[in-house]
């Protein structure tokens, strides 16, 4: 069957999804349009590929999902732990800024079920 996942994989992917998401409304906000991004996940043959596209101000996740050390967390610093989360659960994260869009790329690498 197509994307037959087992509940923790589903579960990664859904996680990493919702912040990514939550990400791009809180960045954005201070831009002047709407808030539009699309979201498309392809069943590959041994990955699951989590793109998502948004036309909010540049932001490379990436860069945010550096370790954050103690002593950024005791100071207060702007640290982006949820990222940090997505870059452990995905196996691959890339991003490109293009045509005015934000392109995220997540892979994550499944066991399908027969």
């Amino acid at each position: 069957g197509i994307c037959e996942l087992q509940p923790n994989e589903e579960n990664r992917i859904m996680l990493c999804c919702e912040e990514l998401a939550y990400n791009i409304f809180k960045y954005s906000a201070d831009k002047d349009c709407r808030h539009f991004f699309d979201i498309r996940i392809t069943d590959l043959e041994k990955q699951i590929e989590v793109r998502i596209k948004d036309a909010g101000k540049p932001f490379n996740p990436i860069v945010h999902a550096e370790k954050t050390s103690l002593k950024d967390l005791e100071n207060g610093a702007d640290v982006h732990l949820g990222l940090q989360l997505v870059n452990t659960l995905c196996n691959h994260m890339s991003h490109k800024y293009m045509f005015g869009l934000n392109v995220t790329v997540l892979l994550f690498d499944v066991r399908k079920t027969n």
